[in-house]
């Protein structure tokens, strides 16, 4: 009895310590609020300025209303442009870098629409160590307003795809920051993408069902997974590896052949590919399947995996630098990820193993996972919307921390 209990506590102590590990602090946009955005890479720098229609209405006196798109803005481009370059400066060691405007973008918010302004910095011969930056918008029309210098990028940092922690803030009565960049080596770049690759494993539905379809009928040692696979329980235990070393096969050329461009397939056939190999293989465990079929199987969806992972790490606007640093951090992120749920749900199953009909429940998961993945086929493969998953994902993403207010 206190052994059961045991292994009980030390399920719950895991359960809270992958949320409380992916749990970051939510910032986002807010009222009253704009936002200078710095990438920083290997040879040049680029930026982003966030203003609402309703700030740049007060400041410049327009007439900007929601549903304005960028075709509506016309002749007013240039002169809000010019607004924020006369607002904003940024200038180092090598001198004042001029704002050159690129193609700007819209973002939709209940908080009202936000017009991206892009740029990139001129006159940037080396990265310097520290930017001084003055920004100067709206504050004499509304003392209330606050402003944030974030940096979206910086890979020596550690710092990618960052939204959610600025550097610094900006007010009336503050105008001005020294933003510094530190050299850094490699090893804060990799370790970020070693975090992000075993989250983006942690909370995506998907590769855990996946994962779990695989295991789940080895994982329960000591009994027969299914009533008709009555072996050792060491045999067991060698057949769970081996089928995880196949799908590693198969994802790691996936990944690198996605991340390199190699392979570029398209989202709605990998993402589409990804949901039926859950299916597939919750069906294969229902037949129980092996040989070189259930071999072939594993290495195909381990590719489809791979490449899916690969456009996730395309996603962090990484600019081809640090690419090889980048994916081997991303990858043992994933392995990490994929050993974190095996090892949470070894714990599990010492508790659920004990109770009776619990071959019934791993008949039960798999028959869930066929439904599931029929249903994100649909979804992926012909973009249609079918509702159900937005609030799961909704739901999911609230236990997790990982979807930002904004």
């Amino acid at each position: 009895m206190i052994l059961k209990m045991r292994y009980r506590y030390h399920a719950i102590f895991m359960v809270g310590a992958l949320m409380i590990a992916y749990c970051g602090q939510l910032w986002g946009h807010a009222k009253d609020q704009s936002y200078l955005y710095l990438r920083i890479y290997q040879d040049h720098i680029e930026g982003t300025v966030e203003t609402t229609y309703k700030d740049l209405n007060l400041a410049m006196g327009t007439d900007l209303k929601r549903g304005m798109k960028l075709d509506d803005l016309g002749s007013l481009l240039p002169a809000i442009q010019e607004y924020i370059r006369q607002g904003v400066s940024i200038r180092s060691s090598q001198g004042d870098h001029r704002i050159r405007f690129v193609e700007p973008r819209l973002m939709e918010a209940k908080l009202g629409v936000f017009l991206k302004s892009d740029f990139v910095l001129e006159n940037v011969g080396t990265i310097p160590d520290a930017l001084d930056v003055t920004y100067d918008l709206i504050f004499d029309q509304d003392p209330t307003h606050q402003a944030f210098l974030v940096i979206r990028h910086h890979w020596p940092s550690g710092i990618i795809d960052n939204e959610g922690k600025p550097y610094a803030s900006f007010g009336p009565d503050q105008r001005t920051a020294t933003m510094l960049l530190p050299e850094g080596g490699k090893a804060k770049g990799v370790w970020k993408l070693f975090k992000m690759g075993m989250q983006h494993v942690l909370t995506g539905i998907d590769h855990i069902l996946f994962v779990l379809a695989a295991i789940v009928p080895f994982i329960l040692l000591g009994r027969p997974p299914l009533p008709t696979e009555a072996q050792h329980p060491d045999s067991l235990s060698d057949k769970a590896i081996l089928w995880i070393a196949l799908f590693a096969l198969g994802l790691i050329p996936g990944f690198v052949l996605g991340a390199s461009g190699s392979l570029p397939l398209g989202a709605p056939l990998v993402e589409g590919a990804i949901a039926l190999s859950i299916g597939v293989l919750a069906w294969s465990r229902l037949k129980n399947l092996s040989g070189g079929a259930m071999y072939a199987l594993l290495i195909i969806a381990g590719l489809f995996h791979g490449l899916g992972f690969a456009s996730v790490l395309l996603g962090k606007n990484l600019r081809g630098e640090y690419m090889g640093e980048s994916m081997l951090g991303f990858s043992l992120g994933i392995l990490g990820g994929v050993v974190a749920i095996m090892l949470l749900f070894y714990v599990v199953s010492r508790v659920l193993q004990s109770r009776p009909g619990y071959q019934n429940w791993i008949r039960y998961f798999l028959y869930l996972c066929l439904a599931i993945s029929v249903y994100w086929l649909i979804e992926r493969a012909f973009g249609i919307d079918l509702l159900i998953d937005t609030y799961i994902g909704k739901a999911f993403g609230k236990v997790f921390g990982i979807f930002h207010s904004h």
